[in-house]
C-alpha cells in the first residue's frame, strides 16, 4: 500500500459538495452474496456491491444514506484525488459522484453534518503562500472548518479555532447531544502519532480547548476515525499494541472501562476502520483484499455486531475468572496449612447451596416466541434467589431457534429471547451486570435434523442458561 493511502487513514481525505451523474448498483445491498463466514460462528463480513478497483473508504450516514471517499477515476481505475460518493437512499441504493464546489485539487475530507443539517463539517489541505504552487498534498496538513447551509446553498467556509499550520485536525464528530465535538489531530502534546481530542461546542456556537482523550484511548501509536453512539461510547481505530496488526477497531466507554479489541472477524491482520452504526447497518473500511481493489467498504448487522460484542464480554469474564482461579490457586500452594483447609471448605459448601445441582438451565418457547410461559417462571425464581445470595456468579443466556424460516430473523428472535430472561432475573433482583445475554440463532441445534419433528422443534427453541463462576 502506497504511503499516500496510509496517510488517508490516519487523517482521513473525503470531498464535500453537490451532486452531479450518477451509477446505478444492485438494489440487493443487504444481501451481497460474496460473503465471509466466521469460522464456526454466525458473524458474516459483506464487501459492499459499490466497491471497486481504487480504495474506497471511510464511510458516514448521510440522512438516509451512505457517504465514502473513493479514488475511482473513469472505468473506476485509480487516480490520485478522493472524491465523495453518495448513495442518498440505502433501501434502494443509487450511486452518485459529488461535484467539487467546496474542493481544491487538493482534499476535502471528513464530511459530518448535525442532526438539524444546518451545519456541515470537514477537512482541507489548506496552502500555506509558498506552497501554492506545489502539485502534491502528501505533506500538506489538513485543517477542518464547518460551513453553515440554508435550504441547498452553502454559506462561508468558517476555519475552526483549534487548526494549527504544523499539525493536522481531522475526523470531526459530534456525540449525540451534539454538545462536544471529536477530532484526529498529531498535534504536539500528544502521546504519539496521531491522538483522539475532546472539545466543549457551546449553544452560542464557539468551542472550548481541544482536551486529548487520555492513555485511556490514545497510545503512543496512531488512533483514528472516532465515531459516537450516544455521549459515553466511543469506536474508534488503533494500530497499538493491542491490535491483531495494522489498525484494528475497538470500543471504550469513556466514563469507564478499558477499550475492547472488536477481534475477529471485524478485525483482521490487514488494517480495519472507519466503523459507523445506526439501527439497521454497520459499515467499516478495510484493506484485507478479500475482493476487488486495496481498501473496500464491508458491513454487518447491528444484530450481528451486538452477538459479536456479547461474545467477546463473555470471553473477557471467563479471562478474568480463570485468572482469579489461578490467583487463588497460587495463593492455597503457598500459605499456611489452615488457610488451605479454609478455602476448601469454602468452596465445598458453595457448590452444595441452594441445590446448585438441581437449578433449572433450560426455557423452551413456543415456536415464533419469546414471551416466557408460567412454568418457567417458578425455576427462574429459584435461579434469582441461588444469585443474589452469592453475588460472585455471573449469568449467560444463550438463545437458539429451530432452523425454520430465515436465519437472520431467526438470530433476532434468539436475542429476543435471551434478553426475555435476563429482564425477569434483572426484575427480580439480579444485577443486569452480571448477566449477559446473546442470541445464536439456528446455528447450534441441540437436536441435529433436516426434516424435524414437532418434538425435535420444540427442544431447539431454547435459551440456555450458564453459571461462571462456580
Amino acid at each position: 500500500m502506497n504511503k499516500h493511502i496510509l496517510y488517508l487513514k490516519v487523517l482521513t481525505l473525503l470531498s464535500c459538495v453537490h451532486l452531479i451523474g450518477q451509477t446505478n448498483v444492485s438494489n440487493e445491498l443487504k444481501s451481497n452474496q460474496t460473503a465471509f463466514k466466521k469460522e464456526g460462528g454466525i458473524v458474516q463480513i459483506k464487501p459492499m456491491i459499490f466497491n471497486s478497483d481504487a480504495a474506497d473508504v471511510f464511510p458516514r450516514f448521510l440522512e438516509d444514506g451512505l457517504v465514502f471517499s473513493s479514488n475511482r477515476g473513469k472505468k473506476e481505475n485509480p487516480r490520485s484525488n478522493f472524491d465523495l460518493f453518495v448513495i442518498s437512499d440505502l433501501s434502494n441504493p443509487v450511486l452518485k459522484k459529488m461535484k467539487r464546489k467546496m474542493s481544491t485539487r487538493y482534499n476535502e475530507s471528513s464530511l459530518y453534518v448535525t442532526k438539524n443539517g444546518k451545519t456541515v463539517y470537514f477537512s482541507r489541505n489548506k496552502l500555506e503562500p509558498n506552497l501554492a504552487k506545489r502539485k502534491t498534498n502528501e505533506k500538506v496538513k489538513l485543517r477542518s472548518f464547518s460551513i453553515e447551509k440554508n435550504k441547498n446553498k452553502y454559506k462561508k467556509v468558517i476555519e475552526l479555532p483549534f487548526n494549527g499550520s504544523s499539525y493536522s485536525v481531522a475526523h470531526i464528530v459530534l456525540n449525540s447531544s451534539e454538545d462536544k465535538l471529536y477530532f484526529v489531530s498529531d498535534m504536539e502534546g500528544g502521546y504519539g502519532g496521531t491522538d483522539i481530542y475532546e472539545v466543549e461546542l457551546y449553544y452560542d456556537g464557539t468551542f472550548g480547548e481541544p482536551i486529548n482523550l487520555g492513555s485511556k484511548v490514545n497510545t503512543e501509536s496512531n488512533e483514528t476515525s472516532p465515531f459516537l453512539i450516544g455521549d459515553d461510547l466511543l469506536y474508534f481505530a488503533s494500530d497499538n499494541p493491542k491490535s491483531w496488526g495494522g489498525l484494528d477497531i475497538f470500543k471504550v466507554k469513556l466514563s469507564d472501562g478499558e477499550p475492547l479489541n472488536l477481534g475477529t472477524p471485524i478485525n483482521s491482520e490487514a488494517d480495519d476502520y472507519g466503523l459507523i452504526i445506526n439501527k439497521e447497518y454497520v459499515f467499516f473500511a478495510s484493506d484485507r483484499n478479500e475482493t476487488k481493489g486495496n481498501d473496500n467498504i464491508y458491513s454487518i448487522t447491528p444484530e450481528e455486531l451486538k452477538v459479536l460484542e456479547a461474545q467477546l464480554q463473555l470471553s473477557e469474564i471467563q479471562s478474568t475468572i480463570s485468572e482469579n482461579i489461578n490467583s487463588t490457586t497460587s495463593i492455597v500452594k503457598n500459605s499456611e496449612e489452615e488457610n488451605k483447609k479454609q478455602k476448601i471448605e469454602k468452596k465445598s459448601n458453595y457448590r452444595l447451596d441452594h441445590d446448585y445441582k438441581n437449578l433449572n438451565r433450560i426455557v423452551l418457547f413456543g415456536f415464533n416466541r419469546s414471551e416466557l410461559t408460567l412454568e418457567y417462571k417458578g425455576p427462574l425464581n429459584d435461579l434469582a434467589v441461588f444469585l443474589k445470595k452469592h453475588k460472585e456468579i455471573h449469568v449467560i443466556l444463550v438463545g437458539h431457534t429451530d432452523q425454520i424460516g430465515d436465519s437472520s430473523y431467526n438470530l433476532k428472535l434468539s436475542q429476543e429471547r435471551s434478553e426475555q430472561l435476563k429482564t425477569y432475573l434483572v426484575s427480580n433482583g439480579v444485577s443486569k451486570g452480571r448477566i449477559i445475554a446473546i442470541g445464536k440463532g439456528e446455528q447450534e441445534p441441540v437436536e441435529k435434523c433436516t426434516s424435524c419433528t414437532k418434538e425435535q422443534n420444540r427442544k431447539n427453541r431454547r435459551v440456555e442458561i450458564e453459571l461462571t463462576g462456580n
